[in-house]
């Protein structure tokens, strides 16, 4: 943007304008942009310990780049869902499980039990990031004419989600939906044996398809819906 401080015959001086945009705004419209810029004020490497505090697996996250912040990692399908639940609980994390309890010769074994939440995160936060998240949950069932068939079969109060949005151009999809206390995620990632790159999710879902990120929200609403 420019303005001229004179006359006709002046010369036009570059001015800096610097917009403001509120996180719950930006994360409700996916603006990346927002994000980028935070991460860069804060620190890449509190972004990364957030992430681990809220239990993504430090060895699946990507290199810190100014990307980062925007979920360029690839972390199991399990554990997104252990760190959006911490969003929901208050801000409390915990450990995943698939193992409730052993027993040998009759006697149970120790060091089984459920994990212990620990603090993640601010309760405040949790519930700003969730209301946030809630917003996202109903414009995705929205666009994608979900929302029927959701609301038939599950009270909506309490619904949430992250989501990749439609016009993002990362290599990677994901829909966490957080519905009647559960939550389930469902993630895609798309790269070629022997190349640790990913790669772009056009043409997943035929060569008509320009991005396969509508897959995970349509995946989570049939299972959600048993339908």
């Amino acid at each position: 943007m420019t303005a001229p401080p004179g006359g006709s015959g002046a010369r036009p001086v570059p001015v800096q304008v610097s917009v403001s945009m509120p996180l719950r705004y930006a994360l409700t419209r996916s603006a990346n942009l927002t994000f980028t810029r935070l991460g860069k004020h804060i620190g890449l490497k509190k972004v990364k310990k957030m992430a681990v505090a809220a239990g993504l697996r430090e060895e699946s996250l990507a290199r810190l780049d100014k990307s980062f912040p925007l979920g360029t990692s690839t972390p199991s399908a399990v554990r997104m869902a252990d760190a959006y639940t911490a969003f929901s609980n208050n801000g409390m994390g915990a450990e995943p499980y698939s193992v409730t309890g052993v027993t040998r010769d009759g006697e149970t074994v120790k060091g089984f039990g459920k994990a212990e939440p620990q603090r993640a995160m601010n309760a405040s936060v949790a519930h700003d990031v969730k209301d946030s998240l809630g917003i996202v949950a109903w414009t995705s069932l929205a666009r994608d004419r979900k929302f029927d068939a959701l609301a038939d079969s599950r009270t909506l109060d309490d619904l949430s989600a992250g989501a990749t949005h439609e016009d993002d151009r990362m290599r990677s999809a994901w829909f966490i939906g957080h519905a009647e206390g559960l939550t389930t995620a469902v993630t895609m990632f798309r790269n070629k044996p022997g190349t640790p790159q990913l790669l772009g999710m056009q043409g997943v879902g035929g060569d008509d398809s320009e991005r396969g990120n509508v897959f995970p929200l349509r995946i989570w609403t049939t299972y959600a819906t048993g339908k």
